[in-house]
């Protein structure tokens, strides 16, 4: 299958991607707005806002990841380590 890298590239990029966003998400929800803070809640809302928009998207990026990895199980292609940290590290860091 030619597509092979191309398939295990896309499946890389996108749980990379999704990873950097709950870690930039988790740490500016994590972030103490003080009374008064309005630069402060406004950077929070933010984040609110970025979860809220994509979630649509994230929620539907996991069927097709399931089934090109499926794809590639049929041509015996085990995923990399780096893809099943990833998987570990999106599917445990809430």
């Amino acid at each position: 299958m030619v597509l092979r890298p191309v398939a295990i590239s896309f499946i890389i990029f996108s749980l990379k991607e999704l990873s950097a966003f709950i870690k930039t998400t988790d740490s500016g929800l994590q972030t103490e707005v003080a009374e008064g803070d309005y630069d402060g809640l406004v950077d929070c809302m933010g984040h609110l806002i970025a979860v809220r928009d994509r979630q649509a998207a994230t929620d539907e990026m996991f069927d097709p990841l399931k089934e090109t990895i499926e794809l590639l199980k049929t041509y015996n292609q085990e995923m990399p380590e780096e893809v099943r940290c990833h998987i570990g590290k999106v599917c445990y860091s809430h």
